[in-house]
């Protein structure tokens, strides 16, 4: 109960997911799962039984439920009853496995949307599909590492750009531009000129004249007694 408070919590004060589920396979899987934890988020789902995957038994660090099966096509089904909607994440045509994830999806008639790193949507089309369905609890899926290598990478960057705070997700740049260095004026010199000399723009012969025409005219000359 308090799991599924804490989802409709996050949905009403965000409108964006709170919980993220998948399978566990390498790939698109683990990176949904591994954004999730860097966002903070829950995460969770159902993997076949033996946490089995391509690479062996599926790191304990991911908190996921066994099936009573080893077999694939059971986990994928759970995970797509249990969940709000499905986010498919692909590069270049879609493997069999993501195929039947949304077969699976349209036939449980809950929203379902596909992202191609080839061409992605902007994060915040993406952001804005999640709104309008108000989904609390999204399943993540897409091929594993095998068949599309870098697929883990290329998807974790992604998904934290779509499910992160406004500005990481909502499109804003990777990187701030960097900033142009502000024109220094020169500081005027807190002392003033001692004694009248004679500012730097003005020549020495122009400074000597006006000496000259500044000095007392002589007075007469002395008397002798």
């Amino acid at each position: 109960m308090a799991v599924v408070m804490a989802v409709v919590m996050a949905v009403v004060m965000t409108g964006l997911p709170a919980r993220i589920v998948s399978g566990g396979q390498t790939g698109v899987d683990r990176a949904a799962l591994d954004a999730a934890a860097d966002l903070g988020l829950g995460r969770g789902g159902w993997c076949p039984r033996g946490r089995r995957a391509e690479d062996g038994p599926i790191p304990r660090r991911y908190e996921l439920r066994e099936a009573p099966v080893a077999d694939y096509a059971v986990r994928t089904r759970l995970n797509v009853r249990d969940s709000d909607a499905t986010l498919v994440v692909v590069k270049g045509a879609a493997d069999p496995g993501t195929r039947l994830t949304m077969r699976l999806a349209r036939a449980s008639r809950r929203p379902l949307r596909v992202v191609d790193l080839d061409r992605p949507p902007p994060p915040p089309a993406v952001r804005a599909w999640l709104r309008r369905h108000r989904v609390g609890t999204l399943n993540v899926a897409g091929p594993r590492e095998s068949r599309c290598p870098g697929i883990h990478a290329a998807a974790l960057a992604y998904l934290t750009r779509v499910l992160g705070p406004g500005g990481a997700a909502g499109g804003a740049p990777l990187s701030s531009p960097p900033r142009t260095p502000a024109k220094k004026t020169p500081a005027r010199s807190r002392h003033p000129r001692v004694g009248g000399g004679p500012p730097a723009a003005e020549g020495a012969s122009r400074w000597r004249k006006r000496s000259a025409d500044d000095r007392p005219a002589p007075g007469p000359p002395p008397t002798r007694g």
